[in-house]
Parts: C-alpha cells; structure tokens; sequence
C-alpha cells in the first residue's frame, strides 16, 4: 500500500496564527507569483515584523474580499484548456494557433482570421507587404505546420506566393542560432525563392529578437494582438460559427486572459490588490508551498516506511534541487566511493532533478555515477554496469565514465548512465495535491517497469568488479 498522508504535507503552515493561510485558495495566488520573483525572495531583515502585526495584515487581507472574490470569480471557471494541463505550454499554444489559422480547418474562420492576422502585422511592420496585397490575396489553399524543420508554425500559401515563419515563445527565449537556423531553411527553400517571406517573432510583451543579423528579419508581435485580432475575428463570424466553434475559440481566449496577458482585466485587478495588501501577500508567497521539498518528503516518506515496489531502498544524500535514493546492498569499498557529499559511501544512486519536474511536469529518475576520484575503477564500474545493463535489455549511455587525465577528483561531474521519463498525468496538474499524486504514480510506472532489472544487474556487476 502507499502512504496515504503524503497529499497533506505542503500545508505545513504555523498553526499557532488565528490565520489561516492555508486556506487562501492557491489559485489566488498564481497572479502574484511571477510579480513576486522579479523582486527579492525575501523581505529585507528590517522589514520583518512581529507575528502580531503578520496576522493583523493577513486579517486585513481575508476580510477585504471584494477584491478577490472578483479575482476569483474571473479565474475559477471551467476552462477546456485549463483541464487539458494547457495554461503556458508553447507546442499546444503553438498547435491551437496553427489549427486556428489554418482555412481549412473546421474552425469556422474561413480564412478570415489568417487574412486579419496577416493585415494588423504588415500594418506596424516595416516590410515590403503591405496591408492591401494581403487582403487581396488568395490564402484559401494555405498549408499550415507545426513544428516543421523546429518552426513553431510555418505556413505555405500558393497562390499568393506567400511563406510566414512563427516563432511563438511564453516565458522564454529563443537559444543560440535558433532564429539563423529558421530563417536558413526557409530563404534556402528552392520551391519559396520567387515568395514574400515574413519571419514573425510571438512573444508576450512583444520583445524583439536578439540573435545575430538575422534576427532583423524577425518582426515583432505580441499575444496579446493576436487575442484582439482572434476575438474581432470570432465577431465578425458570429452569424456562421457554430455554437462547439464558439466555445473553443472562446475557452482559448479566456485561457490567454488568464495566464499569459499581462495587461488582460485579470492581471490588471491582480496588480491593485498587490498594491493593497503587498506586505501581506509578500508573507503568503514567503510560505508558499515548495514543491520540491513536498515531492522529497513523498518519497522519503514512501521509502523509509517501505511503501515502494521495492523494500531494499534507501534514501541517499539529499539536497534542494535533487532527491536520491539508493539500493540498501549499495555500501562501497575504499576506492570506489564517490568525494562529494551526494555520494560519500555510494558510487551510484538514483537521482530525481526536483526543479526539472516541477517546470516540466515530467518526472526523470537517473541512475547516476558519482565522482570516484580513482580513474581506473571508475572506467571498470562503468563498463561492468553499462553492459550488463545492455544484457537485461536496458539502453544505457556508454562514455559516461571520461575524463580528462590529471583532472582533479573535485571537477569530476556526475555522470548518467540510464535515465527514464514519465509525464505527469493529472486532471489540474497546477493543484499541489494532485501533483503529488502525479509524481507519486509516475514513479511507480518507472519503478514497476525497469528497476528490477536494473537492480539485479547492477548489483552483480558491482561484486565482480568488487566495488560492493
């Protein structure tokens, strides 16, 4: 059986305070969170106050509900991108944007939102299109992709000999090159040498590129026009949408004015309540709930009480951003144990990159070998485990063990050997409580399908080289 407290840890607030904090629905919160990390983590020292003053402004704050049960009211409805774990995901912002620009698509829109799309960019835009050759240009036999050659969207249209290259980022950057590259394969393209090219860069505030010369050709635009071209498109089509096209489109522009606009009515009511009670959201963001550190006390607390597929786990050497675990019989001789903290007694563990899950939603278990200072026995303890990992059926990375002769142990960086994937599936993934849960089944998935055999393997490989 699993534990059936886990769900409970993140409320670990003082409950010494007539206050609840934790009863401040989490939702609330998620406006402030980003706000907050543009400032400091922590009030200064001088600005802390005594717990009686902390409860008077959370007080202040719980019984001045006008404000956020208007906040509330705005983002706690039912939204089918919300429940699909949407929200800030780019491939599936990417994905609905395409299928809506797309004419063909049943949608709707015709070609009325790529044609309006088109007209607002060229408008601002310093480019050789203009406004008029796009509305009367032919776009019904657009071709629309996601994801071809890595471009976010790409769209071919033929007849008006016309190919528009989107790079959509939400909360990102584009990396190094990313842009040459792009705009590389679509100026190279034999089939679009005679087209009209636009290179659009989709960002929230409207940031321009800043990759080499090429990001020039790279005109900016925001989410937030596309919102405002997306809504007068859906009024102007109201008479021949249908109602499921409606709420669709609908749902998708509620979906931006919730998490991505930073000028919608949300963000805008948000920002008056920080300005209002800011020490006291200051405090309920302070004690927010820390993932990692719940998703590490799941899994201590599953392995310590032997509540996992396997009963001959231990908990290894932790730290903020990693949970680890190990094999009981994992104990190694002299020589073979690894320097730093994370692997003194051990030369392997299983490591969870807690920040990585908590961004991605997707849970990653490595085995991991650790800094073995001796060069000689680390390359023996890795080919002894490499294969007869291999010999159970299980992939793993071959060239861990390198390093460059007369390197210090010190520098020595861990390296993987094996690692496994799972996503978190969850119908509210931004609730702490089914988050947990996610993880939780997302590790047994791991565990149950491999780490056996990874055991066993391991395990005997280790006593032959004599590491164990």
């Amino acid at each position: 059986m699993r534990t059936q407290h886990v769900c409970t840890i993140y409320v670990n607030l003082s409950t010494t305070r007539s206050t609840r904090i934790s009863a401040l629905p989490l939702p609330l919160l998620a406006p402030y969170y980003n706000r907050h990390r543009e400032m400091e983590d922590y009030m200064p020292e001088e600005d802390y106050m005594p717990e009686n003053d902390d409860r008077i402004l959370l007080e202040n704050l719980v019984m001045d509900v006008g404000g956020l049960e208007k906040l509330e009211g705005m983002i706690a409805g039912f939204n089918l991108f919300e429940a699909i774990g949407m929200r800030s995901q780019e491939i599936k912002h990417s994905a609905t944007l395409a299928f809506l620009l797309n004419p063909n698509k049943p949608h709707g829109l015709g070609d009325y939102f790529l044609r309006r799309f088109l007209k607002d960019i060229t408008r601002h835009a310093d480019t050789e299109i203009s406004p008029i050759s796009i509305d009367c240009a032919d776009l019904s036999d657009a071709e629309v992709w996601c994801e071809k050659n890595q471009i976010d969207i790409l769209i071919e249209c033929k007849s008006a000999k016309l190919v528009i290259a989107i790079e959509n980022k939400i909360y990102a950057h584009e990396s190094k090159e990313q842009l040459k590259k792009y705009d590389g394969y679509v100026n190279s393209n034999g089939e679009w040498e005679s087209y009209n090219k636009l290179f659009i860069f989709l960002t929230i505030d409207g940031d321009a590129a800043v990759g080499g010369s090429e990001s020039v050709n790279w005109l900016p635009y925001t989410h937030g026009n596309v919102t405002e071209v997306l809504e007068a498109s859906l009024q102007a089509n109201k008479t021949n949408i249908g109602v499921d096209q409606e709420v669709l489109i609908r749902h998708y522009l509620e979906l931006m004015r919730r998490h991505i606009l930073p000028d919608s009515d949300i963000a805008k009511l948000a920002g008056d309540i920080y300005k209002k009670h800011k020490k006291a959201l200051d405090i309920i963001i302070k004690h927010r709930p820390d993932l990692r550190g719940v998703v590490s006390a799941m899994m201590s607390a599953n392995i310590e009480k032997k509540n996992t597929p396997f009963q001959d786990l231990r908990c290894a050497p932790l730290s903020t951003n990693y949970f680890r675990y190990t094999h009981k019989d994992w104990i190694f001789s002299d020589g073979w144990q690894g320097e730093r903290t994370a692997f003194k007694g051990n030369g392997f563990s299983f490591e969870v990159n807690l920040g990585d899950l908590v961004r991605s939603n997707t849970l990653k278990v490595e085995l991991v070998m650790g800094d073995i200072p001796n060069l000689k026995n680390r390359k023996t303890l890795h080919e002894a485990v490499y294969c007869a990992l291999n010999k159970k059926g299980i992939k793993g990375t071959k060239n861990a063990y390198l390093k460059e002769q007369g390197e210090e142990p010190s520098s020595v960086p861990y390296r993987r050997i094996w690692a496994m994937t799972e996503k978190l599936k969850a119908n509210d993934i931004g609730d702490p409580e089914e988050f947990i849960k996610a993880t939780e089944d997302a590790w047994w998935k791991i565990m149950e399908k491999c780490q056996d055999k990874i055991f066993d393997a391991a395990t005997k490989a280790m006593k032959e080289t004599g590491a164990i």
